[in-house]
């Protein structure tokens, strides 16, 4: 599961050294993604380490259970869309990437973090490029109290 949502946004930055474009970082090349909901039962942070090779980058993913109780039964989904999306029940959005995990139980403030080496494949990378550079990451978190849904938008120009 977790290289699945490390994998996502792997793809999205890892598209962007394939086609020679910059994304823009925080200094520090971490991200917190956000919610459209409000909801704060979770926190999603994804840090950029450097490159692996010319298509390649290494990647950090670390999900916090914000709530003041144990969340059980967590399920990840996460996808990328070339362009902004707004919803994935859209007829016009198809996702380049998609995965589905189980990831188990959080303690209250516990993190769970996966580093992984992630690639993108150059069919991923010429469809977001027909986009204008521009993405749309999903990453829905469900659990047995809650859900919640993080969208963020890239513009890798």
């Amino acid at each position: 599961m977790w290289r699945g949502i490390i994998f996502v946004i792997g793809i999205v930055l890892g598209g962007a050294i394939l086609l020679g474009w910059a994304p823009s970082p925080t200094p520090t090349g971490a991200a917190s993604l956000t919610t459209d909901q409000g909801n704060t039962d979770f926190d999603v942070t994804v840090t950029t380490q450097g490159r692996c090779g010319p298509t390649c980058l290494n990647v950090a993913t670390v999900i916090t259970n914000q709530q003041t109780t144990q969340a059980t039964d967590i399920e990840i989904t996460a996808q990328v869309f070339p362009g902004y999306v707004k919803s994935t029940n859209s007829t016009t959005a198809t996702a380049v990437y998609r995965t589905e995990e189980q990831i188990g139980t959080l303690a209250p403030g516990e993190r769970r973090s996966i580093d992984r080496s992630v690639r993108w494949g150059s069919a991923d990378a010429l469809s977001v490029k027909n986009q204008g550079g521009r993405v749309t990451i999903l990453i829905q978190i469900q659990s047995a109290n809650t859900e919640v849904v993080f969208r963020e938008h890239y513009d890798l120009i």
